[in-house]
């Protein structure tokens, strides 16, 4: 390069001579051009060191990228003979003797499995490795901790003395607590308390990873992934509750159940869309006050779920997702229960702050063969259900929406007034910080039976602790 870059300058020194020999330039203009060319000769050595050093960076990345690709063979291979090495997500060295553990530490660059510290990566089932997993039993295995505080004040027409009718309650509290149990396995357990019934267990499992093809896997009790809705908890709702069709088939709070579920994302081709698929098995029953289901059921249930998301552009995305579900409507070894979900889900972003949201999301059902409850009671041979709902961030704080609701319950009586029931809500969310949030909401409920209800909602949830997250 620097050879080619003095037959450049010695070719424009011969020229300007030879244009000063036929007095085409003078002498001061041929020293002019001559400075010129020195200082473009040296802007272009200048580039061409910086050159040199990305090129000795890009060799470097791939010389740590090959020793990455070789520790990642060294560890399978140490898996296949059971021995397994301590590291992180990120592939560093949990255990490093007479080190610090903190991974935080700007020392530690991904990929280098010793935290540029030294030394050798420690085993599980190595003699050195117990002890020094032993002696991380303090503060760094301490677990996240955090509380979630949903407060709820609600008037309402009903004259019924049910939970929650014309008062200000601690709705909800969650202590959530979850932290790593190993490199492969992590342990979320979420505990509800109220002022209005005993503390419960809502959820406690644990996430395993690095299984075969890429799969990851939940076992425990967790909130399946059956629709757009039941997997959330309340703090991550747009509305104070939960859409009619949860509350009527799967309970008031959803369906928190026990089982095991397997996800993964499917290798397509494809990079705008990315497929998730979910299958589960789970006890059988629905659970408390939900209708889906038998309260419990002798066989377990089954589900599968496939989430599609595309990225339309940088500032629109697109969800559309369906769920399938077979269960049992009794205490039986049978399966009555056929359900089908559809969800979808669409973000358009109008600037930094600004955001219009659609969400839906339907469940039908097939119940054969139906059931009589009494005389006058019985239940529907397809009953269905859905929502839809607008938010709009207008503010960097508020924003506000609507949804809708109808629902064919599963339970009908003879004498119902209506087919089904329908309900309308409009809200406004005051976001005090990411992890403070205040919200009115009306809502006005006709019931199939006969009569409506006027709901007045006022909520305001706090979050606190290292096991948290913004407020939706």
């Amino acid at each position: 390069m620097n050879m080619k870059l003095t037959a450049v300058a010695l070719s424009l020194l011969i020229s300007s001579v030879a244009a000063a020999e036929t007095n085409e330039l003078s002498s001061s203009e041929v020293a002019a051009q001559l400075k010129s060319m020195q200082a473009a000769i040296l802007e272009l050595k200048t580039v061409i060191s910086k050159q040199s050093q990305r090129i000795s960076v890009l060799e470097l990345e791939n010389g740590e990228l090959k020793a990455i690709h070789k520790n990642i063979q060294n560890e399978q291979a140490s898996q296949a003979r059971g021995v397994f090495p301590l590291v992180n997500s990120a592939g560093r060295n949990l255990l490093v003797p007479g080190k610090s553990h903190d991974l935080s530490s700007p020392s530690c660059v991904s990929g280098d499995l010793a935290c540029s510290q030294g030394g050798p990566p420690a085993y599980v089932g190595s003699p050195s490795g117990q002890g020094q997993r032993a002696s991380l039993m303090g503060s760094s295995l301490t677990p996240d901790i955090g509380l979630v505080a949903d407060f709820v004040g609600t008037s309402t027409q009903s004259t019924e003395d049910v939970e929650g009718n014309d008062r200000l309650s601690a709705r909800e509290v969650e202590l959530v607590l979850g932290h790593d149990v190993d490199p492969y396995a992590r342990l979320d357990a979420v505990i509800s308390l109220s002022d209005a019934e005993e503390v419960s267990l809502e959820e406690a499992y644990v996430t395993t990873m690095g299984l075969p093809a890429g799969f990851k896997a939940r076992l425990g009790k967790f909130r399946p992934k059956i629709g757009r809705v039941n997997p959330r908890h309340r703090d991550s709702l747009s509305t104070v509750d939960e859409p009619r069709l949860i509350q009527s088939y799967f309970g008031p709070e959803g369906m928190s159940k026990t089982g095991i579920e397997f996800s993964n994302f499917l290798p397509l081709p494809w990079e705008s869309v990315t497929h998730e698929v979910t299958l589960g098995v789970m006890d059988g029953g629905v659970g408390e006050e939900g209708s889906l289901l038998a309260a419990t059921g002798r066989n377990p249930s089954f589900y599968g779920r496939l989430r599609n998301a595309w990225e339309i552009s940088d500032i629109s995305d697109l969800e559309l997702a369906g769920t399938l579900l077979k269960g049992s409507s009794d205490a039986d070894s049978a399966w009555e229960v056929t359900a089908l979900g559809v969800d979808t889900a669409y973000s358009h972003h109008f600037g930094p702050i600004s955001r219009l949201r659609f969400e839906a999301e339907a469940l039908f059902q097939d119940r054969r063969p139906l059931e009589t409850i009494s005389e006058d009671t019985g239940q529907s041979l397809h009953p269905w259900g859905a929502y839809a709902l607008v938010d709009y961030r207008f503010l960097d704080r508020w924003s506000m929406g609507m949804r809708g609701d109808y629902l064919v319950p599963v339970v009908v009586r003879a004498d119902a007034m209506r087919n089904g029931e329908n309900a309308w809500s409009a809200y406004l969310t005051f976001f005090q910080t990411e992890f403070s949030r205040w919200r009115f909401q009306y809502e006005r409920v006709n019931f199939a039976e006969a009569g409506h209800d006027n709901l007045f909602f006022l909520q305001a949830t706090f979050a606190i602790g290292n096991h948290k997250h913004a407020l939706d």
